[in-house]
């Protein structure tokens, strides 16, 4: 048989001429050591590297490789006992790598080492190999001259591949047993105990914690499902093991975490010798401190409670502070100072809770960089939504409450399992693994998650929900299609246009919800004008301008280009007698068919004596349905992200204890979390959120403990826009959660890309069959 480049010239023995081809395949290679073989069934240590290997070259483009296949040696040459293989090293998955590279298909190679399908279907030629070495010398030649051809090693770099792929299969089910034996061993406690996890009775003897701590005020009852918190946070703490409370909005996570504070100092002995369990370090949302002191007074004022909030913070030596048993603070507060982290690292805090602990989920956040530094025995993530957008989120919280267990390699080799893409055929162990990844995040997640939903341990008010589909202003219209056009076209092809192209998603989300956020009525001309006429009538303070030198004028001038229609507005409003003639036409901003959707939704809702929140991503539609309400003379209570902290809870109680205010705007992002909006029983999304737990959240400020009538929420959606694609790519994420949570059966099909990808696909497949569909017709 011909051969060309093949596995045989690494089989000639030393008297046969050698080949230059082989040769220069891979310079320098040395024989490593030899070690010991594992078979697949082997024990293996996760932390060992995988084999060190080149890095690969840098890739052509794959028009201009053109692969070159590689023989085979002949039967007869293969059994010749004279033809002898150089010594190779055999690594750990070697012969697992082997075995799959001896049966996969080339599409399942392709999908699983992400190279090639080319790449793939020359290494599938090559078959059977016989060694990992057989493997490696597969190249190819990759150049459009094969007078100047350079030969590519592509069998290394799927060995390298390979391996590391089986090595993260070892330590992610190593990781999963683990989880399951830390399981099994909190289950066989729990099933002792007489209650269940929602609180309802069961056979067993009595709790470990049977009764609510002596610390905790007199006229407070805890309800059993609270109880059972308090006894299995506890039994976490026994066992030095972290974990997330994640009951749902409404369920008393703050009392429950109170009530550990409390049991766990109010049972201290200092005789005993064990380290002193405080002080507490409680990190939460700026919006709901105040919410959470006044909640540590009500529930258990004995408990001693130090805000480090405030400029005054830094004036607090930690080492006075650490005799109370709890520093409350907040992430805003700690997320940038340095010489706040260091209060924190020299406070050496004996545990920490961090509410609403889904602003975690991202390791690349200054916030969890910060967090993960702050020294703590035991920790305590408060989350009702663990599991936000994707599996990749859950591990990064559990990374984070046990980062010893979940450590960085361990975090990433889960990651490669869980993010995997393997075709439904695939077979192989490994693949398996990634194709059961839900089904393996239960499994992680037992032993770190309580989770209750409200249906399951309250009888709470019903709640409904359903979406109101409005039409598209004409001016809303055109630039909806000018916009998506621009989004949908790569940036390098895109041509002049009067629309802002900066930030494309977030301008096409906001030109489904309202055509003044953009810039069309002030023209650049008129815009100029307005800034010659206030530089040559207003004072510098009244501009906030430092001085009337030129540069600041241009400032000012790259500001008002900047600016949407109804932000002009509203300057034209606060310098009426100078601008005011450039307006925008007086209540033109009501023509929006959701603020007409809105506005006729309220009114029906003050005439039935209901009561609305209000809910938007962004700061500039409420400012649009401010000026809406307050020409309808519809009183109203507003908080968003720029609302002062000292604000936040004087306003919350304003709209509680005030039947008389029918509505409560808010921005999803300052009024989503944490707060106690019980007074409303409607809830209008204006616009969604890319991620459905925000909105989840959002309706949970009204659905929860102490809600006595049925909720509503209803989402505004424009149609033939992006918005019905979100709204479809968010069922799919809040399914995930429920899968995940074991709520309903496992779907392995499940996406895990995010909304934008996914509505940006949806669309661009709308465009192809729109044209296929012309193109027919015509």
């Amino acid at each position: 048989m011909a051969t060309v480049a093949s596995i045989s010239e690494a089989r000639l023995g030393p008297t046969a001429q050698p080949r230059r081809r082989l040769q220069r395949g891979r310079r320098n290679r040395t024989p490593p050591p030899t070690v010991i073989t594992l078979d697949s069934d082997s024990e293996y240590d996760s932390e060992l590297p995988p084999p060190s290997r080149r890095l690969p070259r840098k890739r052509k483009a794959e028009a201009d490789i053109q692969p070159e296949p590689v023989g085979i040696s002949s039967e007869s040459e293969r059994e010749d006992d004279s033809v002898k293989k150089p010594t190779v090293q055999k690594l750990p998955h070697h012969e697992q790598v082997l075995n799959y590279l001896n049966s996969c298909t080339a599409e399942s190679l392709a999908q699983i080492t992400g190279f090639s399908a080319a790449d793939s279907k020359l290494i599938i030629a090559c078959r059977p190999f016989d060694s990992v070495f057989d493997v490696e010398i597969v190249s190819k030649k990759e150049s459009k001259s094969r007078s100047k051809a350079k030969r590519v090693q592509i069998g290394s770099l799927f060995v390298e591949k390979l391996t590391s792929w089986f090595a993260a299969f070892h330590a992610a089910s190593e990781v999963i047993k683990h989880c399951e034996d830390r399981g099994k061993r909190l289950q066989k406690a729990m099933a002792n105990w007489p209650m269940d996890k929602n609180g309802r009775s069961q056979e067993g003897t009595i709790l470990p914690v049977s009764e609510k701590p002596r610390l905790m005020a007199q006229g407070i009852t805890l309800k059993s499902y609270q109880l059972l918190g308090l006894n299995w946070m506890n039994l976490l703490h026994s066992e030095d093991f972290s974990g997330i409370l994640a009951d749902d909005m409404g369920l008393g996570k703050t009392c429950q975490v109170i009530s550990i504070i409390a049991h766990l100092v109010g049972t201290y002995d200092e005789k005993s010798g064990n380290i002193r369990p405080w002080p507490c370090l409680v990190v939460v949302p700026p919006s709901v401190c105040e919410n959470w002191m006044a909640e540590f007074e009500r529930f258990a004022p004995e408990l001693s409670v130090c805000p480090y909030l405030g400029k005054d913070r830094r004036n607090m030596d930690p080492e006075e502070a650490r005799s109370n048993h709890v520093i409350l603070t907040s992430y805003s507060q700690v997320e940038k100072a340095k010489e706040d982290l260091r209060w924190l690292q020299d406070l050496d805090p004996y545990a920490a809770i961090f509410d609403e602990g889904h602003k975690l989920k991202n390791r690349k956040n200054l916030i969890y960089k910060q967090m993960m530094r702050v020294p703590t025995r035991w920790r305590l993530i408060l989350s009702g939504t663990p599991v936000q957008n994707n599996l990749k989120e859950l591990l990064t919280l559990l990374h984070f409450v046990e980062p010893d267990l979940f450590g960085d390699k361990i975090f990433d080799q889960l990651d490669t399992i869980f993010e995997a893409k393997v075709p439904n055929k695939e077979i192989h162990n490994f693949a398996a693994l990634a194709k059961e990844r839900v089904s393996n995040a239960r499994a992680i997640m037992a032993p770190f998650i309580l989770q209750r939903r409200k249906e399951e341990v309250l009888d709470l008010a019903k709640k409904t929900e359903h979406n109101v589909v409005v039409d598209m202003h004409p001016k809303q219209k055109a630039i909806y299609e000018e916009v998506k056009g621009r989004y949908l076209v790569p940036k390098k092809q895109r041509g002049s246009s009067t629309i802002k192209d900066s930030h494309s998603w977030m301008q096409l989300r906001k030109a489904a919800i309202h055509h003044q956020l953009f810039r069309v009525h002030f023209t650049d001309e008129i815009v100029k004008k307005i800034v010659d006429i206030l530089w040559s009538k207003c004072s510098e303070e009244e501009l906030y301008v430092q001085s009337k030198a030129d540069r600041h004028k241009a400032l000012l001038l790259e500001n008002y280009m900047d600016k949407s229609d109804f932000q002009l507005h509203l300057e034209c409003k606060h310098f009426e007698k100078y601008i005011g003639h450039f307006d925008i036409p007086h209540r033109s901003w009501e023509e929006g068919p959701k603020v007409q959707k809105l506005l006729e939704l309220v009114r029906g809702y003050i005439k039935n004596g209901d009561r609305v929140l209000v809910f938007s991503r962004f700061d500039l539609v409420i400012d649009i349905l401010r000026e809406t309400l307050a020409f309808a003379d519809i009183p109203y209570c507003e908080l968003t992200g720029s609302t002062d902290i000292s604000d936040r809870f004087p306003e919350i109680e304003r709209f509680n204890e005030n039947p008389d205010i029918p509505v409560f705007l808010l921005t999803t992002g300052a009024g989503g979390t944490g707060l106690n909006l019980t007074a409303a029983n409607k809830i209008i999304i204006f616009d969604q959120s890319d991620n459905p737990q925000d909105d989840v959240q959002a309706s949970n400020r009204a659905h929860r403990i102490g809600q006595t009538r049925d909720v509503e929420v209803i989402r505004l959606i424009t149609r033939d826009s992006v918005e019905g694609l979100i709204f479809n790519s968010c069922v799919k994420k809040l399914m995930l959660a429920r899968i995940v949570e074991g709520n309903v059966p496992v779907d392995e099909d499940t996406e895990s890309e995010s909304v934008e990808q996914q509505c940006r696909r949806l669309m661009l497949l709308e465009g192809e069959a729109a044209t296929k569909s012309s193109s027919q017709a015509t």
